[in-house]
C-alpha cells in the first residue's frame, strides 16, 4: 500500500482510493461522448449550449472526484487505523492527530500519481475542451453550414480569359 499501513482499514481505504479516480475516469468518458454528439456527429445540434454547459459543469467534476474521496475517506480510515493498531477506543491522542492532519495529503497524493487519478484529470480536461468547442460553433455543430461551390471539370487547369 504505499506508505499506508498493512491494515484492513488501510486497504479498505485503497479501495475507496480506487472508486474515486474510476469514478472520476468514468464521468470524464461520459463528457466526451456526450460533447462529441453535436461536435463530431452533427447530432442534437439544437441542445449545443446546454450539452456545452453541462460538459463543463461535469467536465471540472471530473478532476476533483479523486482528492473528494481521499479527504472524504480519512475519517473512518483514521478511525478504523486507531482501532486495528491500538486494539482500544482510547488510542493515544498524538498518533491519532497525525494521521487525521496527514491523511488527506498523502491521500490525494496517493490518488493522483498511484491510482490513475491523472487519468481523469486528463480526460477531464478533453472534456472541457471539447465542451468548450460545442459553446463556440465549432465542428459538425456549427448550425448555419454552406458547403463551397464545387469547381466545374470542364474550367480546372485553364486560366479564364479577361474580356
Amino acid at each position: 500500500f504505499g506508505s499506508f499501513p498493512n491494515t484492513p482499514g488501510a486497504a479498505a481505504y485503497v479501495v475507496s482510493l480506487w472508486g474515486g479516480s474510476i469514478g472520476g475516469i468514468l464521468l470524464a468518458v461520459l463528457v466526451i461522448i456526450l460533447v462529441s454528439l453535436p461536435l463530431c456527429c452533427g447530432l442534437l445540434k439544437h441542445y449545443r449550449k446546454a450539452i456545452g454547459a453541462v460538459g463543463i459543469v461535469l467536465g471540472t467534476v471530473a478532476l476533483w472526484i479523486p482528492s473528494v474521496v481521499a479527504i472524504a475517506s480519512c475519517g473512518p480510515f483514521v478511525d478504523g487505523l486507531c482501532q486495528d493498531l491500538c486494539g482500544s477506543p482510547t488510542c493515544e491522542y498524538q498518533f491519532e492527530v497525525y494521521w487525521a492532519e496527514s491523511c488527506p495529503m498523502f491521500g490525494i497524493v496517493y490518488a493522483y500519481v498511484m491510482i490513475f487519478g491523472w487519468a481523469a484529470c486528463i480526460l477531464g480536461v478533453v472534456g472541457l475542451i471539447l465542451a468548450c468547442c460545442v459553446c463556440c460553433k465549432t465542428g459538425k455543430s456549427d448550425s448555419v453550414h454552406t458547403p463551397a461551390s464545387p469547381v466545374p471539370f470542364s474550367t480546372l487547369g485553364r486560366q479564364s480569359e479577361v474580356e
